[in-house]
């Protein structure tokens, strides 16, 4: 398969995505099924990083794949995206979804960086800070 799931760090709370080389819608949705249950029992907010830096060209059909995956997965847990390597046809493509779409598109909070390690640095400076009642 194409697409990869792994938990990023042992607090899970980022999901890293691994786009390879070609890959299908149905690798995508098996690999979404796994994020699924990965995420089963966890209830604080989950933040990704989708690296698409070896990643060829995006399957036909992208808008309703993307529409599908965002009415499938309206859940408060669901973070930040980071998208790891995106090319400008990517970049090109959510600024378009966006205002195709806006309704799905708000159902995905998107960045962009070139790096994993920058990836990482979006979401720590987006994360909410603790309650105080925590660090009290």
């Amino acid at each position: 398969m194409s697409v990869t799931v792994q938990w990023d760090n042992a607090e899970k709370t980022i999901i890293y995505q691994t786009f390879d080389g070609r890959w299908t819608w149905p690798d995508f949705h098996a690999v979404w099924d796994e994020v699924t249950t990965m995420a089963k029992g966890i209830d604080h907010p989950i933040d990704f990083i989708v690296d698409m830096r070896r990643s060829h060209l995006i399957p036909d059909q992208v808008f309703r794949q993307m529409r599908r995956v965002g009415s499938d997965t309206l859940d408060a847990r669901i973070g930040l995206n980071v998208i790891v390597g995106a090319n400008t046809f990517v970049q090109t493509f959510w600024s378009l979804f966006c205002r195709i779409y806006g309704d799905a598109a708000r159902t995905f909070k998107v960045d962009f960086a070139t790096t994993p390690e920058e990836a990482r640095e979006i979401i720590a400076k987006n994360r909410p800070a603790p309650d105080s009642a925590e660090t009290a």
